[in-house]
């Protein structure tokens, strides 16, 4: 898991592949908003192989951690997005990765040079 942080404020811990998971349902819903066809949290679940309660889970990240203008459609039966133009911000990655990614970028220009 990763402990991200933007700016001073610390995000809740999200694996690598619950992170992809919510990259994907984020698409489903705004492709689904964009039509008019509204994903439920079973039909989520059925195109994800996972349990409802953890599309349910992903959905309440979504909203509370990221903002997420996600809403239900009780007479669609689905969620849609309120704002079709909403945006998944970047990739959040830890110090330990960040620090990573200098030595190899680091290590990348050293090899250019000489």
């Amino acid at each position: 898991m990763t402990n991200s942080v933007i700016g001073s404020k610390k995000m809740k811990k999200v694996s690598r592949p619950q992170y992809y998971r919510i990259q994907r349902i984020l698409a489903l819903i705004k492709s689904g908003t964009i039509n008019g066809e509204y994903c439920s949290a079973t039909v989520l679940a059925r195109e994800l192989d996972v349990s409802t309660r953890t599309i349910l889970r992903d959905l309440d990240i979504l909203r509370d951690d990221e903002n997420a203008p996600i809403e239900y459609s009780p007479s669609r039966k689905g969620f849609f997005l309120h704002d079709k133009t909403w945006e998944l911000p970047p990739v959040n990655i830890s110090r330990n990765e960040l620090f990573a990614f200098s030595i190899a970028l680091t290590s990348t220009w050293k090899k250019n040079i000489y």
